[in-house]
């Protein structure tokens, strides 16, 4: 399944594109779905901590194309999920709409195998709702300089 999605946020473009490309491994930071994260050992990716949500405790994300000029990342999970998911992949832009005023379009893709599949249009609906969260998320830190209340509590 593949799902996109996409904020607008009052912020020029180099400042979203450091919290979202140069500050990549720092998505617990201000993303509520992410308790904390760090880099990987290797550089190249983060580990998200999840505290068993969903019976998830870890997941290492490894960046597999970056292009700061074009201001667009894509990371593919490499470790942690359950056996059923064969690829979880997302793909982030960073475009610039004007002096101070950017878009963020995110691109997931999430393919499952077996007895996953049936609940397939339940996992949209969850990856929508978080993806959405997400960038509300993002936008709010951008324009406020802080995380989220959610994220805060």
């Amino acid at each position: 399944m593949r799902i996109v999605q996409h904020v607008d946020i009052d912020a020029p473009a180099a400042r979203v594109w450091h919290v979202v490309g140069r500050e990549f491994s720092d998505i617990g930071r201000w993303a509520s779905a992410v308790p904390s994260s760090v880099p990987t050992a290797t550089g190249d990716g983060r580990a998200c901590e999840f505290g068993g949500a969903l019976g998830i405790e870890q997941v290492t994300e490894r960046l597999i194309a970056y292009d700061d000029d074009e201001r667009t990342l894509t990371y593919v999970a490499d470790a942690g999920l359950p056996r059923s998911v064969i690829e979880a992949r997302n793909t982030w832009r960073v475009e610039t709409l004007g002096d101070d005023r950017t878009r963020v379009s995110v691109s997931a893709r999430l393919e499952v195998a077996g007895a996953a599949r049936l609940l397939s249009p339940l996992l949209r609906v969850a990856v929508a709702f978080v993806g959405r969260r997400t960038l509300a998320e993002l936008e709010h830190y951008i324009e406020h300089g802080q995380p989220a209340p959610r994220k805060q509590r």
